[in-house]
């Protein structure tokens, strides 16, 4: 038995204080929505913590169960409570409910469909919602979507700052974790790797920009002015803050900069970071060179 039903024979239908997570899964301007079993409502996918989870495991644990969809990456988007959250279920029991919402762009198949719980999973457009959403899902819906257009659009500011030594230690730790997840070369001495890649940082720190929007840092970059060329030497989005389009406003900035410059553009990127890859290729990089087993050179030619 679980835990909700333990406490169910307890206090009977009277309110319960529940934690639940919620995965708001996104590709090509479309979420993924789920019609419920026990209400016929449209309303993302998700539900309540296990004991001894994290949010982040139940919120993969749902995804999985209800859309048959493994997250690969998952982005803390926020967490909604309130009386829009109160609410009775069919069979008389009474929630309130603290909602982990996380945003998706990174999934996979698992071969799997959806449980029992949900009648129908499917794609919808930002522009043609059901009629029928769950109101407890609703407003984050609406809320997750205006801002997503207003980013597109380019409504959102974003400025740069110059970093200093206090960021050091957060862009180290930005580049040891892309190392760590995508260099494929198993033969190279990580620890002095990672011993070099700190001093340089340290020595360079100023040459990197902090990403701003509303006066919070979202990330990282460096660009650097080589001869005829321009080099997007890195570029790292918090993790709170990917999947948000951040990363591309950043690159076409770039691009924008090289064209008014006429100037290339290039990049080192790893070969099994498909997500950054097809982010560049979308604006017109293209893979010259093949740097030993784990990366790509890749180049935008000046306009």
């Amino acid at each position: 038995m679980n835990y909700i039903k333990e406490m169910r024979l307890i206090i009977g239908n009277r309110p319960l204080l529940l934690v639940g997570t919620s995965v708001i899964a996104v590709k090509d301007g479309m979420i993924l929505l789920q019609k419920r079993a026990d209400t016929g409502a449209w309303g993302y996918p998700g539900g309540y913590l296990e004991l001894g989870e994290t949010p982040e495991e139940s919120a993969k644990r749902e995804l999985l169960e209800e859309t048959g969809l493994i997250a690969n990456k998952l982005a803390l988007y926020g967490v909604f409570a309130g009386e829009n959250r109160h609410f009775t279920y069919p069979n008389g029991h009474e929630v309130y409910c603290t909602d982990v919402v996380y945003t998706c762009y990174d999934f996979s198949p698992s071969g799997s469909t959806h449980d029992e719980e949900v009648l129908e999973v499917r794609w919808f457009s930002f522009d043609d919602l059901p009629a029928d959403i769950a109101p407890s899902t609703k407003d984050v819906i609406v809320q997750f979507i205006s801002e997503y257009h207003d980013l597109k659009k380019g409504s959102v500011e974003m400025f740069f700052a110059e970093a200093t030594a206090d960021d050091a230690d957060i862009i180290f730790r930005l580049a040891k974790g892309l190392i760590e997840k995508y260099e494929t070369d198993l033969s190279l001495d990580f620890a002095r790797v990672f011993d070099w890649l700190k001093r340089k940082i340290a020595r360079s720190v100023t040459s990197y920009k902090r990403i701003l929007v509303d006066d919070v840092t979202i990330g990282y970059c460096c660009v650097l002015e080589d001869g005829d060329k321009i080099e997007l030497d890195d570029l790292y989005i918090l993790d709170g803050f990917q999947g948000q389009g951040y990363g591309t406003q950043v690159v076409e900035r770039v691009v924008t900069m090289a064209r008014d410059m006429d100037k290339a553009v290039f990049l080192y990127v790893f070969k099994e970071n498909h997500r950054a890859m097809n982010l560049y290729q979308r604006h017109g990089f293209e893979i010259v060179e093949s740097i030993g087993d784990s990366r790509y050179l890749m180049v935008r030619s000046a306009d």
